[in-house]
């Protein structure tokens, strides 16, 4: 009998080899994989074992030919159609190693995938990784954080087991810290911060998916810094950095809506200006990640930042009058 051979890498030691095997034979139900197992056309370094033993670095999985060739053939019955970015994602990096990869988020792409946004930038990722990641059999890329499918910028995929720890670690503990361009309507002249309480909008009869500030929801902090004001759309705007404690979802819509300032567009939250551009509803941009309790494990810079795109640069400047370049 042909086999085809898998060695066991760094990130999958440790797993149960029918956690691994599902990776391999993706098509394959369960059941199926178990009798397999049991057969002996699944082994390890040439045995047959247990469906609950667990691998080990270096040793060696054999996956009978036939059943290789099983799952090929259903994959190819569900061939995924390319996002509309195509192959463009080395445009979008902004920085990668073994262990995690950042890019600059494009308007109106979802971080991953969800019923009503089947494609997403993990499409492109998960193709990439195949072809340039680790050799690890069941370790897969995956977003570390969120952003809302229209808003732009820096967002983290890790690139091993060892990066998706220390980052997610990082995140739960408040060691990352996040800062936010976002165009808010109405001129607001000083500094602010904002504590609230956010939980999700219940009404499921609501046309958009918000979130509310209400008492029982979870804490919330933000910290607004206006930096440039100005007539955007016919309508006074605030060009603002804004630092976020925590990360609810909808968080920086919700709170400087709250606070009467929506973002310009946002009519979800209560926005009475027109969308911000024909291609986007409203500016909200992740630009910067700050990484300093992190940097030494993971081999990354202190911080990272994402360009705001040219064409929203251009859309700015001219209602400041002054490059964003120059405010950074």
């Amino acid at each position: 009998m042909d086999f085809s051979h898998f060695t066991v890498q760094k990130d999958d030691d440790g797993k149960r080899i029918d956690k691994i095997v599902r990776v391999i034979l993706k098509n394959h139900n369960l059941g199926g994989i178990f009798g397999a197992i049991r057969k002996g056309f699944i082994l390890l370094d040439e045995k047959k074992c247990r469906q609950d033993t667990k691998v080990k670095e270096g040793s060696v999985i054999s996956v009978a030919t036939f059943l290789i060739e099983k799952n090929d053939e259903k994959t190819k019955k569900s061939t995924v159609q390319k996002t509309k970015i195509g192959s463009e994602l080395e445009k979008l990096v902004i920085f990668r190693n073994e262990h995690i990869l950042f890019l600059n988020k494009p308007y109106g792409i979802p971080v991953q995938p969800s019923k009503t946004h089947p494609h997403s930038l993990l499409e492109l990722i998960l193709e990439d990784f195949e072809k340039n990641g680790s050799k690890s059999i069941s370790f897969k890329p995956g977003p570390l954080h969120r952003l809302d499918e229209r808003t732009t910028g820096i967002v983290a995929y890790s690139q091993s087991l060892f990066g998706a720890r220390v980052f997610s670690e990082a995140i739960q503990s408040g060691k990352i810290k996040k800062m936010y361009l976002a165009l808010l309507e109405g001129n607001l002249k000083n500094e602010c911060v904002w504590t609230d309480e956010i939980k999700k909008n219940e009404d499921s009869s609501k046309k958009f998916k918000t979130v509310q500030i209400d008492f029982g929801g979870k804490k919330s902090t933000t910290r607004v810094i206006p930096v440039l004001s100005g007539i955007v759309n016919g309508k006074k705007a605030t060009l603002s950095r804004v630092f976020i404690e925590t990360g609810r979802t909808h968080q920086i819509r919700a709170q400087c809506a709250l606070h009467g300032f929506p973002l310009l567009g946002d009519s979800a939250y209560g926005s009475k200006c027109t969308p911000f551009s024909k291609e986007r509803e409203f500016f909200l941009h992740a630009q910067t990640l700050f990484l300093e309790e992190i940097a030494e494990k993971l081999k990354t810079p202190p911080s990272l930042s994402a360009d705001v795109p040219n064409e929203i640069e251009k859309i700015l400047e001219n209602a400041f009058g002054k490059s964003l370049i120059e405010n950074r």
